[in-house]
């Protein structure tokens, strides 16, 4: 197959609110050629479709509120369409498939002493579609987070997470309309760690 190409244009603003906190953003178009695409029904096929553009806006905030509290988040909105049509599969201006509309995630830490700290996430992304035809709609989901984390000497740390704290039923990747895989129900992992 051809190699497929890109066109990015793309704008953005850093503004460091205080030394240990940044807020970004950007707004972007990205123009594909010869991108490729999986069959909606058969994921041993693809085809290349002459175009695609997808037009977004994204803004992130990264760093400490306060000394013991520390955030990562980010929000997404994007909209992506086929420029041609792909004969059988899409019309032009259908939706690019996997591609939800808005996303968000934002992961806090707190320390509650110099040894022991706790962290809670919230994943959210929009309902997209499985593939380019345009015919099965993935549905929305938000997925909560959480862990534990305890420093007990200088070499020996533990750390508990849980991911999907309120087992959420989502499917977490799509491949086509045949292969859509579910998330994890709750999950918890304890790790611990030693430095020698």
């Amino acid at each position: 197959m051809k190699p497929e190409k890109f066109t990015t244009l793309e704008t953005g603003v850093k503004w460091d609110i205080r030394p240990d906190l940044a807020l970004t953003g950007a707004v972007f178009q990205l123009d594909r050629t010869n991108a490729i695409t999986a069959d909606p029904n058969d994921p041993s096929r693809t085809f290349l479709s002459k175009g695609q553009r997808t037009k977004g806006v994204e803004v992130s905030l990264n760093g400490r509120l306060t000394p013991d509290w520390s955030v990562m988040g980010g929000y997404a909105y994007q909209l992506g369409e086929f420029t041609s049509a792909i004969q059988g599969v899409a019309e032009k201006g259908a939706t690019v498939g996997e591609l939800p509309r808005h996303t968000f995630s934002v992961w806090n830490r707190y320390d509650f002493t110099p040894r022991i700290g706790a962290a809670f996430g919230v994943i959210y992304r929009g309902s997209m579609f499985a593939s380019a035809d345009n015919t099965i709609r993935i549905p929305d989901f938000t997925r909560v987070d959480a862990a534990l984390f305890a420093q007990f000497t200088k070499s020996f740390r533990g750390q508990l997470n849980i991911e999907n704290l309120f087992d959420t039923n989502y499917f977490a990747s799509v491949h086509n309309n045949n292969n859509i895989t579910p998330g994890s129900p709750i999950a918890i992992r304890a790790t611990l760690i030693a430095n020698f």
